[in-house]
């Protein structure tokens, strides 16, 4: 194993809990597997994903699968209410190296979220599924320390949407530039 990384606690509101990392290679790093969980009472409320890298080639491929749950009170007709929100899916996923430092990724994500009033279980779970298209241009000349960038800069410019091929009042689009310098 390339990394294993593993933690427990108690939480007043979830009781026990753990987080678990695994993450594998083969001797060449020419493929990758990788597992996250975070555990809390069943898996219909906790935190998990596994992803496989396809790496000996240029292009490098991958594919991910997820779950995550994410608890709110909210105000409802003067009631706190508990809701619980889930997102799952699995996301296809390409990258591109211009060169050393340049690099053009994209991937096609399956995305499902839902909303369930815990507190009035016949209330009826809101659903909604969204494909969503990503094309990123990445620049990144870091220079790593022990545990972080020490020198160097890295940007992203990523643009993602949902084109609403099933309804097009779902439809969304977003541009977004992520940028960092890092000083010695």
């Amino acid at each position: 194993p390339d990394l294993i990384y593993a933690n427990a606690g108690y939480s007043t509101f979830y009781g026990l809990l753990g987080t678990t990392v695994l993450s594998f290679s083969d001797v060449l790093g020419n493929h990758r597997l990788i597992g996250v969980t975070s555990l809390q009472v069943d898996l219909k409320n906790s935190d998990y994903g596994l992803a496989y890298y396809y790496l000996p080639e240029r292009i490098n491929y991958g594919i991910e699968a997820f779950h995550t749950a994410r608890f709110v009170y909210l105000t409802n007709f003067n009631r706190r209410e508990l809701f619980r929100f889930r997102n799952y899916g699995a996301v296809a996923s390409a990258s591109y190296p211009l060169n050393r430092f340049y690099r053009m990724e994209g991937s096609l994500s399956y995305l499902n979220v839902s909303s369930e009033n815990l507190d009035f279980p016949l209330d009826p779970i809101e659903k909604i599924s969204y494909v969503i298209p990503s094309v990123s241009f990445v620049h990144d000349n870091t220079m790593f320390g022990y545990t972080s960038p020490i020198q160097g800069s890295r940007y992203r410019l990523n643009l993602f949407g949902n084109p609403g091929l099933s309804n097009d009042t779902q439809s969304f689009y977003s541009l977004t530039w992520d940028y960092r310098k890092y000083f010695r």
